[in-house]
């Protein structure tokens, strides 16, 4: 079978035999590891030139700081508590400039003091394209995992969702940066995902690859049904009511958190984050699934996200 045939999820689901149960078992973003000092949450991510980002349009110090978001916002949706830590493999073509490379890990370090990050460690190499390979890592006392919602609980979303994906519809149009600084300057929430913990959430991820297969990740390894109240969702203004949904369902790369609570969550208190949230939906009983409610109907959710490799549908 060709990887193009079966998509990113299958091919994970394919992996998982190899795993250890220690870490997970290949279920989330993040492994949590135990260590002399206690838990740790490990994560990476591989970036490649002409897939996650584009020198065409994006500045090198951009391409740094939305990098490193992308795995300080896997800690922030595992509950990470304490100082993240990264190292980087990067890999580059001989012709880049060496300023070029000087200014990649310039927006790394923009994004370090904004989130209390540091890089510690890595490697360079010559590659035919530029990469990064970013591992980072913090300390975590109750681990938010996919699965860990209940039914009952309602679903609830930080931020607007699918402001990524217009920032970047507004670039390949040619529009400049400044109308896309969603998608060139994401900043992952790390102060909310360490109170979901502290607070007693269920389950937690980040939108990276859109909410639709982020809710049906957290729907599949809990178990449960997921219902979204579609005229509750944060959208983009400013664009048809029908893009912003595509935005929002398939998009991808807000680094916003969605979430699951019951009643006897004080979501009061996490108001001292800063960032707005949203109930979304609900956890419902029956079989995994995603389904939304709109004009007073449930029906199942058709909506796409992002997969490397195809393989349809998230």
């Amino acid at each position: 079978m060709r990887l193009d045939e079966l998509g990113e999820w299958g091919l994970i689901d394919r992996l998982k035999r190899f795993a250890s149960p220690e870490g997970g078992g290949l279920r989330d973003d993040c492994a949590v590891v135990e260590s002399a000092g206690g838990r740790m949450l490990v994560t990476t991510d591989a970036l490649v030139g002409g897939v996650h980002f584009d020198a065409a349009f994006m500045s090198w110090r951009d391409i740094g700081y939305r990098s490193l978001a992308a795995s300080v916002s896997d800690l922030a949706a595992s509950g990470a508590q304490g100082a993240c830590r990264y190292v980087v493999a990067l890999g580059a073509p001989g012709h880049l400039r060496v300023e070029e490379i000087e200014e990649i890990y310039a927006g790394m370090a923009e994004l370090g003091r904004e989130t209390g990050a540091s890089l510690v460690g890595g490697d360079t190499v010559q590659s035919a394209v530029a990469f990064l390979s970013i591992t980072a890592f913090a300390p975590v006392e109750r681990p938010l995992l996919r699965a860990g919602a209940a039914q009952g609980e309602g679903v609830y979303a930080s931020g607007t969702l699918g402001a990524a994906a217009a920032g970047l519809a507004r670039l390949l149009r040619g529009e400049p940066p400044e109308t896309a600084e969603r998608f060139l300057r994401p900043l992952p929430r790390v102060a909310l995902g360490a109170a979901l913990a502290r607070a007693g959430a269920g389950a937690c991820a980040d939108v990276s690859d859109g909410l639709y297969p982020e809710l049906l990740a957290i729907s599949s390894a809990s178990n449960v049904g997921i219902i979204v109240d579609e005229a509750a969702l944060p959208l983009v203004p400013d664009v048809p009511t029908d893009e912003a949904l595509r935005y929002a369902y398939g998009g991808g790369e807000d680094f916003e958190l969605v979430f699951t609570a019951s009643d006897a969550v004080d979501l009061a208190s996490l108001a001292t984050t800063g960032v707005p949230m949203r109930r979304i939906g609900e956890v419902t009983g029956g079989e995994p699934g995603v389904r939304v409610r709109r004009g007073g109907r449930v029906e199942p959710l058709v909506a796409r996200g992002y997969q490397h490799f195809g393989g349809g549908d998230a």
